[in-house]
């Protein structure tokens, strides 16, 4: 009976040990590798993902392609990658998109802290609180003075859908100014801006690179940005924190991820790798074009940030109610 147990579990290493088998007889990658964004392309995300595929592929001269499968929350693409074979030939773009789920939703079809293996963080971008041009609104004071003049729920913010980073925001102002608002949520940042300029919203918060050209333009203004840090973008614009507001931060991450079951050495292959190739001027010109902050980290570091999010945005999103079950 003992020799049937053993037998029958070293019938069952083949099956686990194929992934690793798989990889040890060659150098990695030997063929092309996949690049998920659970997002649509021009997304933040997207554009991460493609600056990071073409930095590895110029680096091992192997194709790294993106494929774009975006819908529900980024749980489309996330669910897809995770029935691909743990190989390293499957990767995610991803960041603070895959976390806020986690946070808001109960019953989500996929474990995504599960599936999902923090590779290299790449760049980041800050949301900004943002008013018409013509706003009573001068600074960030003179909203907090109105919140506390007028009626509870009074000020309208727009801001992105329910459980969104700029939905975050918003709400992390109202706790943190202990004030009431109605948050008006919208899928496109563009619908903010203009809603914004027709009257029909107080305020608005969207990100960096989706408010530039408007702001640019001068049609809107910029009272505060919700990072800790100033944006390399706008850094005559304050952070809330400098305005008054204690204890306040939000700012979308992005990086690329593995699966689980991928050999640790290719995840650490990978993350060396991916930062090494980067550092380069070139590179960080690259993120910065597209709106966003450069803000490398390697796999140890990116995994604290992402455990970190996790923790602070679940317990955020239970104390104020913003906790529903997916469907």
């Amino acid at each position: 009976m003992r020799r049937r147990s053993v037998l029958k579990a070293l019938g069952s290493l083949p099956a686990l040990c194929a992934p690793m088998a798989a990889w040890a007889g060659q150098a990695y990658p030997a063929r092309p590798v996949k690049v998920v964004v659970p997002f649509p392309v021009g997304n933040a995300v997207d554009i991460v993902a493609r600056i990071s595929a073409e930095a590895l592929g110029e680096r091992y001269g192997q194709s790294f392609v993106v494929d774009n499968k975006p819908g529900a929350k980024g749980l489309i693409g996330i669910r897809y990658a995770s029935e691909q074979p743990p190989d390293g030939y499957t990767l995610v773009g991803g960041g603070l998109g895959n976390v806020l789920p986690i946070a808001t939703l109960r019953n989500l079809p996929v474990d995504i802290a599960r599936v999902l293996v923090p590779i290299a963080q790449v760049a980041e971008f800050a949301n900004v609180l943002v008013v018409r041009a013509d706003s009573q609104f001068q600074n960030i004071r003179d909203v907090v003075d109105y919140m506390g003049s007028h009626p509870p729920g009074q000020l309208t913010v727009g801001a992105g859908d329910i459980g969104s980073s700029a939905h975050m925001a918003a709400m992390l102002f109202a706790d943190r100014t202990r004030s009431r608002i109605t948050h008006v949520p919208y899928r496109s940042q563009n619908e903010i801006v203009v809603n914004l300029i027709g009257a029909t919203l107080d305020v608005g918060i969207s990100s960096v690179p989706a408010s530039l050209p408007m702001l640019r333009s001068g049609r809107i203004r910029a009272l505060a940005i919700t990072s800790r840090q100033r944006s390399g973008l706008l850094p005559q614009v304050p952070t809330m924190e400098e305005s008054g507001v204690a204890d306040y931060n939000v700012s979308s991450w992005l990086g690329l991820y593995g699966t689980q079951g991928t050999p640790a050495a290719i995840l650490d292959q990978l993350g060396r790798d991916l930062t090494q190739a980067l550092a380069s001027d070139a590179n960080h010109q690259k993120i910065r074009s597209a709106g966003l902050d450069v803000s490398i980290l390697g796999p140890k570091e990116f995994t604290a940030v992402n455990q970190a999010e996790i923790a602070r945005w679940s317990k955020f999103a239970e104390q104020i109610g913003a906790v529903s079950d997916y469907s």
